[in-house]
């Protein structure tokens, strides 16, 4: 049956609580307080099932951004003991369905926004490891001020700090609300289960009230406590201890079967190695050989110089240079699909890693990169040049957004490693002992504070070339996108006006093709 829990609890920075530190926990993700330039790392924690940021109407759009949102949060409050945030942790129905869930999360999120005016972040958790399968809950971190159009303003939520016992009400109108909501859900769902949001006591009483004694009886018992995770975390550890004594005393008489070595941890790790070795991770593949890469940055490829020689011949030779780049069209459209595919391989190599959003930079540098450019391919210089350079920008912008995650798995590998290899029941060799733990002292400085600091400053240096390598593409080979021409009446060429036209796109064109779409 559903069972009802609601439970309200403070974040005070006096007691060491970071909103930041909370939203990242709760919804898995990677956020920094740009204050203290503190890291607070959660995304790779499993059992976040889904995650909404709920503003009031008119706020800023940057409060559906939860990384620029709890660090503007955390910065609002000056004082040393300020209170950063609240949150109503809820316990979701196991009898509605994940989707099911997520909407009902929502609709509680939604009824906070509308009570206290405040900005709340809606996780969704579902059970992981061997954790009750039931526990399904919610948490709703809320902001500590109210947000409107102007941004943040006065406290959120002081219903619940006034004192004489109007703050207990509002707690208990809050726990009313809740319940509500949840069978309004289960009810939608065709589920006959209610919960009740007060305590035994008032139930046992409103039972024995109506006359359902049996009710009154089984709903006179003490209530559950919620062990939170320290305390859930010792039991296991107690149970852990019970396991290694039963085991000990069955040893002892003789009972114990040894476990079969092809069931062994280092079996098993061997057995996961094998399997990646002979079934290698793949890598985005360039659609292009070596000569059309950048040896470095800044260089351009032999192929880039070689379009651009050909180009400074076109432009040279005026109305008949369009026969030079005829003859390397399909060149000219390989090299260039290359750019684009390279560029797009570094895209979808950023996009499996969870936890990245893409900045609209990325997005606009790729559309520009995208975009046919057929009219200027020999009138202008350079742009074999420049367009390999916002390639090659693209690709570098994406291997720094990589680089913080490649640095966390490299850790990761290098700790499994040294666990294999100090495997009490199979040790290594000397050697390989040592070279493991010499790779994870490497990998461990990958993922200090300072290392971290320096991943964020490239990433910095790669936007900023990127932005001008796109800028710069734009502004020096724009392309205006027109209607369709409608003929002229009069003849092919328009009245001489006295008018001196600046576009010289007719003059130099390439032989049309059937991929290319009109208009370019």
């Amino acid at each position: 049956m559903a069972i009802y829990h609601a439970n309200l609890k403070n974040f005070s920075r006096g007691k060491g609580d970071s909103s930041i530190a909370a939203a990242a926990y709760r919804a898995g993700l990677d956020l920094m307080d740009t204050k203290t330039r503190d890291w607070h790392r959660y995304s790779q924690r499993r059992g976040v099932a889904a995650v909404h940021m709920l503003a009031p109407a008119g706020s800023p759009k940057w409060c559906s951004d939860p990384k620029t949102f709890w660090d503007a949060n955390e910065q609002w409050e000056t004082r040393k003991n300020a209170l950063v945030a609240r949150e109503l942790e809820v316990s979701l129905p196991h009898e509605l369905s994940d989707a099911q869930r997520e909407q009902l999360g929502i609709a509680l999120g939604q009824l906070l926004v509308d009570r206290y005016q405040c900005v709340v972040m809606v996780a969704v958790h579902s059970p992981v490891g061997g954790s009750d399968t039931r526990n399904h809950h919610t948490h709703l971190l809320m902001s500590s001020r109210k947000v409107g159009p102007e941004g943040p303003g006065d406290r959120a939520g002081i219903a619940f700090d006034a004192r004489g016992g109007k703050g207990a009400e509002e707690v208990r109108a809050v726990r009313e609300l809740v319940g509500g909501i949840i069978n309004a859900h289960l009810a939608q769902a065709g589920l006959t289960q209610a919960v009740d949001h007060r305590s035994l006591k008032d139930q046992a009483r409103a039972a024995a009230a109506r006359g359902d004694h049996q009710a009154a009886i089984r709903l006179t018992r003490p209530p559950t406590k919620h062990l939170g995770k320290v305390a859930t975390h010792a039991s296991r550890e107690a149970n852990e201890a019970d396991m290694d004594q039963a085991m000990a005393a069955a040893a002892a008489r003789g009972v114990l079967v040894a476990t079969p070595a092809q069931h062994s941890h280092s079996s098993a790790m061997a057995e996961r190695i094998a399997a990646r070795r002979a079934n290698p991770p793949q890598k985005p593949s360039v659609a292009w050989g070596r000569l059309a890469r950048p040896a470095r940055a800044g260089q351009p490829s032999y192929t880039a110089l070689r379009l651009g020689r050909l180009g400074r011949i076109a432009r040279a030779q005026g109305g008949n240079g369009a026969d030079v780049l005829n003859a390397e069209a399909e060149l000219i459209e390989q090299w260039l699909s290359a750019q684009a595919t390279a560029a797009e391989a570094a895209l979808e190599s950023v996009q499996e890693i969870p936890g990245i959003r893409l900045e609209p930079g990325f997005v606009e540098a790729l559309a520009s990169l995208r975009t046919r450019r057929v009219a200027v391919y020999g009138t202008k210089p350079s742009f074999f040049e420049d367009t390999e350079a916002l390639s090659w920008a693209i690709q570098n912008y994406a291997a720094e957004l990589r680089r913080p995650h490649d640095k966390r798995e490299r850790f990761a590998k290098a700790m499994a490693r040294v666990s294999e290899v100090e495997n009490p029941a199979e040790p290594a060799s000397k050697d390989e002992i040592l070279r493991a733990r010499r790779e994870l002292f490497k990998a461990k400085g990958g993922v200090s504070r300072l290392a971290l600091i320096e991943c964020e400053r490239r990433l910095n240096q790669a936007r900023e070339l990127m932005k001008n390598a796109r800028d710069g593409i734009e502004r020096d080979f724009h392309i205006t996108k027109v209607g369709p021409i409608e003929p002229d009446p009069f003849g092919p060429f328009p009245p001489d006006d006295g008018v001196q036209r600046q576009s010289e796109s007719n003059k130099r064109e390439l032989k049309p093709r059937s991929s290319m779409r009109p208009g370019h």
